[in-house]
């Protein structure tokens, strides 16, 4: 029987020596992706069972690894190791960085750094070896990206179009939104990248019954969000955030807060901030929930 294994997705990123494995790598990594460069190929299934098995951490469900010939040569038994993966029923994307022979030349003089084969010989005879060696794993890559003549906004446009729209699991559900309650008298959250005022709603600080509750209490949420002008802002806001999130996701950012706002921070805008966190769960997106200053007294 097989181990019951944990559900990831790898992607292999390798290529030509200073094609741009290392700036993709850096832009994964800011989209949670957990990353290891230079794996040599045979320790790949080993590599894989840790993370299938969770034992060294917790959540490494999107996975990228670069695999070059830092580590030797990458082709080895490529078959029988990709066949592993299949075997595991692990997915796997792999990523192919190539440039021109004259760009990569040219960037090795200018960051004045050696080619990793370039002992006792010049760069550009190594990189006409390296492509030798790196011949058969492109013929299985999923995209060849040429990045001759990409910048870094080019590099991190390809790379988000990849991981979010060609079949990788990584997606904009991965993306954090932090929702917030707070209370005005006490200053908006600095970190907040928009923030909504709910003052308009009606006020269940002035019932003395529902003074001393908190948003939290059904009571309270009844009273708030029962009415014509709060059911038309739930769904105007929840509308406007879902078209908001994928465009914020294309652009890189992993995070989005967003903060609902009432004078005190303990009624309205807890009540809101709780509807909103769970419509948008509901709609598949990680979803979290802070209320700053609900256990603060004198709210209003």
């Amino acid at each position: 029987m097989k181990p019951r294994y944990e559900k990831i997705s790898l992607l292999i990123v390798t290529g030509y020596s200073g094609a741009g494995k290392t700036q993709c790598l850096k832009l994964l990594e800011d989209l949670d992706y957990y990353c290891v460069d230079n794996l040599p190929l045979p320790l790949l299934p080993q590599f894989t069972d840790l993370l299938l098995t969770r034992s060294i951490g917790r959540r490494h469900q999107n996975t990228a690894i670069v695999i070059d010939v830092r580590g030797g040569d990458p082709m080895a038994d490529l078959q029988e190791y990709l066949a592993t993966l299949q075997d595991k029923e692990i997915p796997y994307t792999i990523l192919f960085f190539e440039a021109s022979d004259e760009i990569l030349v040219r960037r090795f003089s200018e960051t004045r750094r050696k080619h990793p084969l370039s002992e006792g010989k010049g760069n550009l005879s190594a990189i006409i070896t390296e492509k030798g060696m790196m011949k058969e794993i492109r013929a299985y890559a999923n995209y060849i990206i040429d990045t001759t003549h990409f910048g870094m906004k080019d590099l991190k446009e390809k790379i988000l179009s990849i991981v979010a729209f060609s079949g990788d699991p990584q997606s904009v559900s991965s993306m954090t939104i932090n929702i917030i309650s707070f209370g005005y008298k006490r200053g908006v959250p600095i970190d907040a990248d928009l923030v909504f005022d709910v003052r308009f709603l009606p006020n269940p600080f002035y019932i003395e019954e529902l003074k001393v509750l908190t948003g939290m209490d059904q009571s309270i949420q009844e009273f708030v969000m029962n009415n014509h002008d709060a059911s038309v802002f739930l769904e105007k806001v929840t509308d406007f955030l879902t078209f908001l999130i994928p465009l914020y996701y294309q652009e890189g950012k992993t995070q989005l807060t967003v903060g609902f706002g009432c004078t005190g921070g303990r009624h309205r805008s807890v009540s809101v901030a709780s509807v909103v966190t769970e419509l948008l769960a509901k709609k598949g997106y990680n979803a979290r929930l802070t209320h700053r200053d609900i256990h603060e007294e004198g709210g209003m």
